[in-house]
């Protein structure tokens, strides 16, 4: 209860920051003074917070659409923020010009408005990736993040859905996030994914930690979908495995979770180690091991490739791998950026991705180098 007062009580203050900066760049450069300016912008900043718990404490139409708009202000308030402090780096070396300002606050609202189109877009991108254990072509669609909550509903589900199924694809992987977490999800919110026309896999990750482990069997038990916890599977020539998100997971405890599944699987199914393996880990922070364990390919998500600029920027930092493809010793990591959003329903910068692999065998096709995006 103490950790959610703190953190909730940081993001009013953050949020109230940056409706200050734009308000008082906006107050000194246009000449004008708001009565009582802290109040008015206390308001949409606690307003976040306030919607925050009454989706969680309500069901009702009216709360889930005021969370949406007040979702959507949070991410066009930092947008307008970006435009601000680039007014203020203008200034310094020209002094206050209203009309630039007003230029790019203008600019800044059309980008604003373009994130959330964009943000309900999904597009589908393709790779070709070469795996040496394969014996037969495989199409693995592979989603993470999708946020299905008070945002993303059911029919934005049915969208995605639909596309995975034009794409006619062997298996469907979802390395974690399927749940938002910030409001209790039912049965019918996911029913979209028994309309899937491959078998499909779902591993945790860390909204699912948010949601409750349990409630989450207990949901995904009544779709198609199977729940990889610690576990592995095999479909045709290919084992996949899926891990259950861990906060500050280390590298050693992966090692200690794929050393325990090899020896359970070998006792059980006797594990063909040259079988191509694929690991369902949300965060792409483990990958250096888990290609020294000899994972073919791991996907993952989490980062929404910062879902907003200059967000994307800022992740690197924490994530070496932050969207893409990437190669080493024909090892293969994806990051997926995100097939739904998280907080603002918006994507600048990035988009909602299906992503489409091919895996094919090195001896059916001449090795085709990714490039990490």
């Amino acid at each position: 209860m103490l950790r959610d007062i703190i953190f909730f009580s940081l993001v009013t203050a953050v949020l109230f920051l940056i409706h200050a900066t734009v308000y008082g760049v906006s107050a000194r450069a246009f000449i004008y003074e708001l009565s009582y300016w802290y109040l008015w912008l206390l308001v949409p900043s606690v307003a976040f917070v306030a919607a925050f718990f009454a989706v969680k404490k309500s069901h009702h139409y009216f709360f889930a659409y005021f969370f949406i708009l007040i979702a959507s202000w949070v991410g066009t308030v930092f947008i307008l923020l970006c435009a601000s402090l680039i007014y203020e780096m203008i200034r310094l070396i020209g002094g206050d010009q209203p009309v630039m300002l007003a230029v790019l606050l203008a600019v800044a609202v059309a980008l604003s408005l373009y994130a959330l189109w964009n943000g309900y877009r999904v597009v589908v991108r393709s790779y070709r990736i070469v795996l040496p254990n394969l014996t037969q072509p495989k199409r693995v669609i592979h989603l993470s993040d999708l946020h299905i909550g008070v945002v993303r509903q059911s029919g934005y589900l049915e969208r995605v859905v639909k596309k995975c199924n034009e794409l006619k694809p062997d298996v469907v992987l979802i390395s974690g996030d399927l749940f938002d977490g910030s409001v209790p999800t039912y049965e019918d919110m996911l029913h979209p994914l028994d309309v899937l026309m491959a078998p499909c896999y779902l591993s945790h990750g860390n909204h699912e930690l948010y949601e409750g482990f349990d409630r989450v069997r207990e949901i995904i038990s009544s779709t198609k979908v199977v729940l990889l916890e610690d576990r592995m599977v095999d479909v045709g020539d290919v084992s996949i495995i899926g891990v259950t998100y861990r906060q500050n997971a280390s590298e050693s405890m992966l090692g200690e979770v794929l050393d325990s599944l090899s020896l359970d699987h070998t006792l059980n199914h006797s594990l063909d180690h040259s079988k191509t393996t694929i690991l369902l880990s949300h965060e792409p922070t483990q990958w250096d091991d888990a290609r020294r364990r000899g994972i073919d390919l791991m996907l993952s998500g989490h980062t929404h490739n910062g879902q907003i600029v200059p967000f994307n920027l800022l992740i690197k930092i924490f994530y070496p791998y932050t969207v893409g493809l990437y190669e080493k010793d024909s090892h293969y990591l994806h990051v997926s950026p995100g097939t739904g959003t998280w907080g603002p329903p918006m994507r600048f910068g990035s988009h909602n991705q299906i992503t489409l692999l091919d895996l094919v065998p090195a001896e059916v096709h001449n090795d085709i180098q990714p490039s990490a995006s």
